[in-house]
């Protein structure tokens, strides 16, 4: 007969990283009740040492446990609950004054048709050194150059909401942003970033310009615009390239999923 405690104690794991999210409790219960989780836990487990048969009050504690460590997880990762989030920090700013912000490109996103889209790592926020991400929105500019990943970058502005869905059963953009870790956005112009100088080479910053120039010697063979798209978003992970009319075409199949392959996945396959 199979033993499905695994899969039991992943489904009190995934409960609790899914209902850390929604339920609000505060620092003190959450600290009080995972004392309490952890003594019973303890106290059951000693117990079930001491028992030849099954004690039915270790499975429970055991299951209560991973349960908490879900919440805790997914709980302690709400920029609310994070002292060090940069949104627990510019609010307490006045309306007269623009933070200034230092951050670091992690991803370039599939432009917009009037704006360049990044989300960036921000650093430092006034004279506070923070964490958290937020998305970039730069107007286009053909004349200035696109930011690169590892990118460091200044800027002084107001930080915005990013804004929802308009109409009811629509793509809601913020709550997938949300799911990011992304809950805010800044509005620029190229005009109003300064790149800094002492930005640092961080192995993510390695690995952008390494996938750079693989896309420039890609660039170099005789692919068509879409087969060059479709190549960069299964080897790459990009998916900037890529036309609606394409990302409609592998939808209609019922094979949108190849898309999201990424090359480690390729290479698994490879090596087979």
């Amino acid at each position: 007969m199979y033993n499905f405690t695994l899969i039991k104690l992943t489904f009190f794991l995934i409960v609790g990283i899914l209902l850390g999210f929604y339920i609000e409790i505060s620092p003190q219960y959450l600290i009080g009740s995972g004392v309490l989780i952890f003594l019973l836990f303890i106290i059951s487990f000693l117990q079930a040492k001491k028992n030849f048969l099954q004690n039915p009050i270790f499975g429970i504690s055991t299951f209560v446990m991973f349960f908490y460590i879900g919440f805790l997880t997914s709980y302690s990762q709400l920029p609310k609950n994070n002292p060090d989030h940069f949104i627990n920090h510019f609010e307490t700013e006045t309306n007269d004054s623009s933070p200034i912000m230092i951050a670091e490109v992690l991803e370039v996103l599939k432009p917009g048709m009037y704006q360049d889209r990044y989300i960036l790592k921000v650093i430092k926020l006034n004279s506070n050194y923070v964490e958290g991400k937020l998305l970039l929105n730069v107007s286009k500019d053909s004349l200035a150059p696109k930011l690169k990943v590892g990118q460091r970058i200044a800027a002084l502005r107001e930080f915005e909401d990013i804004k929802g869905s308009l109409n009811p059963y629509s793509f809601d953009y913020s709550r997938y942003m949300e799911t990011l870790g992304v809950y805010k956005q800044l509005n620029n112009s190229n005009d109003q970033l300064e790149t800094l100088a002492a930005s640092t080479i961080s192995l993510r910053a390695y690995a952008g310009k390494l996938r750079d120039k693989i896309i420039v010697n890609l660039k170099k063979q005789n692919f068509s615009t879409d087969e060059l798209a479709v190549i960069q978003a299964l080897l790459l992970g990009q998916r900037q390239e890529l036309s609606s009319e394409i990302q409609q075409n592998y939808a209609a199949a019922g094979v949108i999923h190849i898309l999201a392959v990424s090359g480690y996945m390729l290479g698994l396959f490879y090596s087979c």
